[in-house]
């Protein structure tokens, strides 16, 4: 009788679980930068959205004034911490989140868990724009079938985040703020 086909080894099986099998990598982390970028336009028309609303109803006191403690302090990290964090970032919240929690329990309620996983910035207004790339990245691992692209997505927005705007717009306020005095 034939042997029967080999079976594949754990780490194999965990790799398919999670999301991390594709015929075609670099296609795939390709893929999730560009739409790392596109990410950036939907998330500041949700707060133009958002910023119109509060706008419309009165609710201007609701927006924040200042950034969160939380972000002051991760921008004062040095360069390649900066770095290294919005990596690990990518990929330990798409693993998680993307590759372990959205096949089980579904896209809307893992990105209530993304969103609940991010309430430590203490902006809820923040947690809007935490929701849209959480969709964003969900329906990407979806049309891709695996999490390579949501990690390229999500590593490359948060490394423009923590590397570009965060300490260009804390340059911007502290000189507005110095300005005042």
């Amino acid at each position: 009788p034939p042997l029967p086909p080999p079976r594949p080894s754990l780490g194999r099986v965990l790799a398919a679980q999670l999301g991390f099998l594709t015929p075609d990598l670099p296609r795939e982390i390709g893929l999730g930068a560009l739409v790392g970028v596109g990410s950036w336009f939907a998330v500041l028309f949700a707060a133009v959205v958002v910023a119109l609303l509060l706008y419309a109803f009165g609710g201007e006191g609701a927006a924040p004034q200042k950034p969160p403690e939380l972000v002051v302090w991760i921008a004062g990290l040095p360069f390649a911490v900066r770095v290294l964090a919005a990596l690990s970032a990518g990929v330990v919240e798409e693993t998680f989140f993307r590759g372990f929690l959205q096949p089980r329990i579904g896209l809307w309620l893992s990105t209530a868990f993304f969103v609940l996983g991010h309430l430590a910035y203490g902006q809820p207004l923040l947690l809007i724009g935490i929701a849209v790339l959480s969709l964003i990245y969900g329906q990407l691992v979806r049309w891709r079938q695996n999490i390579w692209p949501a990690i390229a997505a999500h590593a490359l927005f948060d490394g423009v985040q923590l590397l570009v705007v965060i300490p260009t717009t804390l340059k911007l306020l502290g000189k507005a703020a110095g300005g005042q005095g």
